[in-house]
């Protein structure tokens, strides 16, 4: 017999413990989420996106599972590689935007996509990511 996994993570998330551990990873799942979506937008494999950043097919799918924390200045080398800018901000909760799903454009879709951060890569293709000196 299996369970489902929306079965599964509800029945979870049930026990309190369990859901304040949930909700304490989260902005790092969402991290992780966002730099996967950055190189499926950019139509690299992890084995391109590494060689572009000089590191390991493996070092790109630590950071893209959640196992490994990026550093700012990999964030950055990551948006470059896409084609990306990196942006980091932080909204109260209530302010907080959906997370595009991810489900289709990989196999293992991860469930930990809510959090107070928002850290993205914005395609830089049409888009203004730099401002005129003095502007807000």
């Amino acid at each position: 017999m299996t369970i489902q996994f929306e079965k599964l993570k509800a029945r979870l998330l049930a026990n309190p413990k369990v859901k304040a551990e949930y909700d304490t990873l989260a902005p790092e799942f969402e991290i992780a989420a966002e730099l996967l979506r950055a190189r499926l937008r950019a139509g690299l494999s992890q084995a391109e996106l590494a060689a572009r950043m000089g590191t390991s097919q493996s070092t790109i799918a630590r950071l893209e599972n959640g196992y490994t924390l990026p550093s700012t200045k990999t964030l950055l080398r990551y948006a470059k590689a896409t084609g990306s800018s990196f942006t980091c901000g932080y909204r109260r909760r209530e302010e907080r935007q959906p997370t595009t799903s991810l489900r289709g454009a990989t196999r293992r879709s991860n469930p930990f996509f809510r959090g107070a951060m928002d850290c993205f890569a914005e395609p830089v293709i049409g888009r203004a990511f730099a401002r005129p000196v003095g502007s807000q």
